[in-house]
């Protein structure tokens, strides 16, 4: 009688330790990335918040004026960042110019890559 462990048993057990370990990273690294979602692009001013909605223009409307530019990036996988007297953008770089109209604040425009971005305000 050959010992306990022989070559085969040897084999299928690390087959089995190897396809367990497999297992257990494949759910880690997809609780992870559950964990982790980007949100929509946004900038924020003060208490606005403002969503991308997806609509891009050429050129800016002649009742347009700059707002500001945007001054501070924080990441995508975070919430926008309130409370600031600066443009925060988590799509942007710092340096984008936001334009919009005086009267209306409910849209603004980011001018990027030589487009227009439409945000509307998703939260005040």
């Amino acid at each position: 009688m050959e010992g306990f462990i022989t070559k085969k048993r040897w084999k299928v057990w690390v087959l089995v330790v190897g396809a367990l370990v497999l297992s257990i990273a494949i759910i880690v690294h997809a609780q992870e990335r559950e964990n982790k979602w980007d949100y929509r692009p946004m900038i924020s001013l003060q208490n606005r918040i403002y969503g991308d909605t997806g609509h891009t223009q050429g050129t800016p409307l002649e009742d347009w004026v700059l707002l500001g530019k945007v001054g501070q990036n924080v990441p995508q996988t975070e919430p926008m960042v309130k409370g600031k007297s600066h443009f925060v953008s988590n799509t942007l770089p710092v340096g984008a110019e936001i334009y919009g109209d005086q009267v209306d604040e409910t849209v603004i425009w980011a001018r990027h890559n030589e487009v227009f971005i439409r945000y509307e305000l998703i939260e005040e």
